[in-house]
């Protein structure tokens, strides 16, 4: 089942896994490796990160997460972010990502 799952992906589920939920942010951090801003109402200092580069990695981002929504194996929270299905629980426990 996970031949399916992109790099992206697979790493999501793992993240999600183990903290029990994931926003872009979170994504954004940890996967491209973003520094977050410290003041203001941005998180990221997109001009210093790129903006091609941050566009291309926020839109990414969201359609990993979106497809895997549509299959089932995330749910949206109230708080904005992201958590494991039951079926998104059983394809992480079967499939031993390792980031």
């Amino acid at each position: 089942m996970d031949k399916w799952l992109s790099p992206l992906q697979r790493y999501i589920l793992s993240e999600t896994y183990s903290t029990g939920f994931i926003t872009n942010s979170t994504v954004l951090v940890d996967w491209y490796g973003f520094e977050t801003v410290t003041s203001g109402k941005k998180k990221f200092h997109r001009n210093k990160i790129g903006i091609r580069k941050y566009l291309s990695a926020s839109a990414a981002t969201a359609r990993a997460l979106k497809r895997l929504r549509v299959r089932g194996l995330l749910k949206r929270t109230l708080g904005g972010g992201n958590c494991l299905t039951s079926k998104g629980v059983d394809v992480a426990k079967m499939n031993s990502f390792n980031f």
